[in-house]
């Protein structure tokens, strides 16, 4: 399977439990050695990550902003691609730099991924964004 990603991609992962979601993304970090990876780490699931030269992972707490706003906004300095797992959790129409994130990070060169078990949770705006989307069936 070929992975590769532009910077500025925009990239939207669903599907249910289990079905390979974050297997994928961990896909995409490890085939662009090119590029800087910050990974929200709402589940601390990524933690097999942790040895790459390029990868940020932030283990936080979805309700802290104060901290999620400084790691979008250190990341967006550098042009990192984001990964962004149970976005779900994140109140996303009250994150103001999470919003700024989605909608122009590209602008900066940045991108993301985007990964929900749950689409309908997820504000359209994340979903209408995305250029390249994946959805996985059991």
């Amino acid at each position: 399977m070929r992975l590769k990603i532009q910077r500025n991609d925009r990239i939207f992962i669903t599907g249910r439990s289990g079905s390979g979601k974050t297997y994928l993304a961990k896909e995409i970090i490890r085939r662009n050695k090119a590029y800087t990876f910050v990974i929200i780490d709402i589940l601390d699931i990524y933690g097999d990550l942790d040895g790459l030269n390029n990868v940020h992972r932030f283990v936080i707490d979805p309700l802290d902003e104060e901290r999620l706003n400084k790691i979008i906004r250190a990341g967006l300095e550098v042009g990192a691609f984001f990964v962004i797992d149970e976005m779900h959790s994140l109140p996303y129409s009250r994150y103001k730099l999470l919003r700024y994130l989605i909608l122009a990070g590209r602008n900066k060169g940045s991108g993301w991924v985007a990964i929900s078990q749950f689409p309908s949770q997820i504000s359209k705006t994340v979903i209408g964004n995305a250029n390249l989307s994946f959805l996985f069936e059991n």
